[in-house]
């Protein structure tokens, strides 16, 4: 049986092939007859049977609507890190009501890794900003009553401290961060005696006799920080 059918194969196989291109080619003449170029419509596509692959860039690009309205605002996310002490600077502050700023002072020292933080503000001896009104210091005194200490500010840039001691003093001294530097004027009786006396120096008066002294204190242009002043007395200050 098998042989039989392997001989009819070997001796039809021509007509086996013609038979099989000839409904090739109906089958392909018939697909063109019923779709035709531009021909798939509406009604010819199943829903949901297109892609979008199969769809122009154009037509993909006209799907689009308009911008939805905004929705409502999500809860505040959770308290950011500081990444460095220097974030902070710059930022407000407010210390006893008064506005102010964030300053950091930093030491120059090797190998020196603190740093104070202050709220950088108008001092409380405002306004004292110029020869003809400066402010007294007498009541200022230490524990001894042998010096006039002072702890103001230079705040906004620019500002100058005018500060006034009638005593026998025998050295003025001005203290502050030498990386930002300020510098004093003395006057001695309405004469300047000393200019540009700068941070960490004293002045030596040399007379242990009664003066009016007056002190003004002045930065660098954009310079604001915070400084020390005192008048050291003779021996016990005179004034209270």
């Amino acid at each position: 049986m098998l042989g039989r059918a392997l001989r009819h194969l070997r001796q039809n196989t021509v007509a086996y092939l013609a038979l099989f291109f000839a409904l090739s080619s109906s089958s392909y003449a018939a697909v063109t007859r019923l779709l035709p170029a531009n021909s798939v419509g509406t009604r010819q596509v199943i829903n949901g049977s297109l892609k979008k692959v199969d769809l122009s860039r154009k037509t993909v690009a006209a799907l689009h609507g308009a911008p939805g309205q905004t929705g409502p605002q999500g809860p505040p996310g959770p308290a950011g890190t500081v990444a460095s002490l220097d974030d902070l600077s710059g930022k407000p502050c407010t210390v006893k009501g008064q506005s102010g700023i964030v300053h950091l002072l930093k030491p120059v020292s090797k190998g020196g890794f603190s740093v104070s933080i202050v709220c950088l503000r108008a001092d409380e001896w405002e306004p004292n900003d110029s020869l003809t009104s400066p402010v007294s210091v007498s009541s200022e005194s230490n524990s001894d009553n042998t010096s006039k200490n002072v702890n103001p500010s230079i705040y906004p840039a620019g500002d100058n401290d005018f500060f006034k001691l009638t005593d026998a003093v025998s050295q003025i001294f001005l203290g502050g961060v030498r990386s930002e530097p300020v510098a004093m004027n003395i006057y001695k009786d309405g004469t300047l005696v000393a200019s540009n006396v700068p941070t960490g120096s004293s002045y030596v008066t040399g007379d242990a006799t009664s003066h009016t002294w007056i002190v003004q204190v002045s930065a660098a242009p954009g310079v604001m920080t915070v400084y020390g002043l005192s008048f050291n007395c003779s021996s016990t200050c005179l004034s209270s």
